[in-house]
């Protein structure tokens, strides 16, 4: 494939990321704008809360991890991708599902079609990052967006405490798809800041509620 390919399938699954499948769900069922309602996420958990529906709510979910895995699976089978160029398809896929050009660059969290993209790279990685979700869950806090921010902040440390013949055979497993392991370290920290991007809002707003809170109890302590 040449320069000027390249650079078209990564504009293309941009837009194949940018699909916003819970904004049109919820425009087609109840004839409203899901960024302007509840949390104004446009992912499948803002859609359930807004909706109360299981079957939006998992159409969502198959719809979004599929926006993730199909894209990178043909890129294999089809076209014939290894490596690098894998990597960058899987960013802009989740790149534009956080920031869809359809609804002013705003999205999702990217959960779902980053799940999709390392379900054809890198299976491995999926249940052990819904390990770390749920331990941190358990454990450490019972916010969403922490316990998605720290699962997710433990990933690349998790990949880099694997050893290297390990990574590239699961990488390998499957498609044969030749990579470089940093290549694959840096696409995992990538990876990492563009979904956090999305919960950095929450988190600063949870500190603030906090501090507020705090606050307010010695105060009442000093009365």
């Amino acid at each position: 494939m040449n320069g000027i390919t390249n650079i078209l399938l990564i504009i293309l699954c941009y837009l194949i990321g940018s699909i916003p499948t819970a904004f049109l769900m919820f425009k087609w069922s109840q004839k409203g704008d899901i960024t302007q309602e509840g949390s104004g996420n446009v992912g499948a958990t803002n859609l359930y809360d807004l909706t109360r529906s299981r079957k939006l709510y998992m159409y969502a979910m198959i719809i979004d991890l599929l926006k993730g895995a199909l894209p990178i699976l043909i890129a294999i089978k089809v076209f014939d991708y290894h490596g690098f160029y894998l990597f960058i398809f899987g960013l802009a896929l989740v790149f534009g599902h956080n920031y869809s050009i359809f609804i002013k660059l705003k999205g999702g969290k990217g959960l779902a079609t980053a799940a999709g993209v390392l379900f054809v790279l890198f299976p491995l990685a999926v249940p052990v990052w819904l390990m770390l979700y749920f331990v941190s869950k358990r454990l450490i806090n019972d916010d969403v967006h922490i316990s998605t921010l720290v699962a997710l902040f433990v990933l690349p440390l998790f990949v880099l405490s694997t050893p290297r013949v390990v990574i590239e055979y699961f990488l390998n497993l499957t498609h044969y798809v030749v990579v470089d392991y940093w290549e694959f370290i840096l696409f995992s920290v990538m990876l990492v800041l563009i979904i956090a991007s999305k919960h950095y809002k929450n988190i600063k707003e949870k500190i603030q509620q906090k501090l507020k809170e705090s606050k307010e109890l010695k105060e009442k302590q000093n009365a």
